[in-house]
C-alpha cells in the first residue's frame, strides 16, 4: 500500500465526519432537534405524533431521567393545535377510559413511556390534518428541568407506537 495514500484517506474521513456533524446540528429543523431532545437531567426520545384527516392527534414519546430527585411533565403546547392535554387510560369498572392528568411523573433513574393504552398527549383542534412526514414543534414543559422545545415527526398509524 502506498503510504502516501492514509493522510489523504485520513482526510477524507476527518471532512466526512466533519459534513456529517454539521448536518447533524443544522439538520431540517433549523437546529431544533428532530424527535429526540435533552433539557437538565430529562431526555426525550423517540418523540411521534399520529398523522390524522380530521382536527384531533395523539402524540407519544419517552422521557427518561438521569439526575437524582424526580421530576415530571407539566404541560405540553404546540402551534399545530389548539391544546395539548396530558392524558392517562385508566380501569373504570370493566372499561377503559381517558382521563386528564396534571402531570407526569418521571422517577430518578427511571423512564416512562408516553404510548397507546397508556400515558399520551391529545392534540385537540388540530389546525390542518397532519400528514405522515411532516413535522410540527412542541415544547415540554418540565418542573424540574425546564422548558425544551423539539420537531416531532409525523407518522401514520400501526397499531402502537
Amino acid at each position: 500500500m502506498d503510504r502516501r495514500m492514509i493522510p489523504a484517506r485520513r482526510a477524507s474521513a476527518v471532512g466526512a465526519m466533519l459534513v456529517a456533524a454539521v448536518l447533524t446540528v443544522v439538520g431540517c429543523g433549523g437546529g431544533t432537534p428532530v424527535g429526540n431532545a435533552r433539557v437538565g437531567d430529562v431526555r426525550v426520545t423517540n418523540a411521534t405524533a399520529r398523522a390524522t384527516a380530521d382536527d384531533v392527534s395523539v402524540l407519544y414519546l419517552t422521557i427518561g431521567n438521569a439526575g437524582k430527585e424526580t421530576d415530571a411533565l407539566l404541560s405540553v403546547s404546540t402551534d399545530a393545535a389548539k391544546s395539548a392535554q396530558l392524558m392517562a387510560m385508566v380501569m373504570e369498572g370493566m372499561s377503559m377510559k381517558m382521563q386528564d392528568v396534571a402531570r407526569v411523573e418521571v422517577p430518578a433513574g427511571g423512564e416512562v413511556v408516553l404510548k397507546p393504552g397508556g400515558y399520551h398527549v391529545m392534540l385537540m383542534g388540530v389546525a390542518r390534518p397532519l400528514k405522515a412526514g411532516q413535522r410540527i414543534g412542541v415544547t415540554l414543559k418540565f418542573e424540574r428541568a425546564g422548558t425544551v422545545r423539539l420537531q416531532v415527526p409525523v407518522t401514520s398509524y400501526s397499531g402502537g407506537q
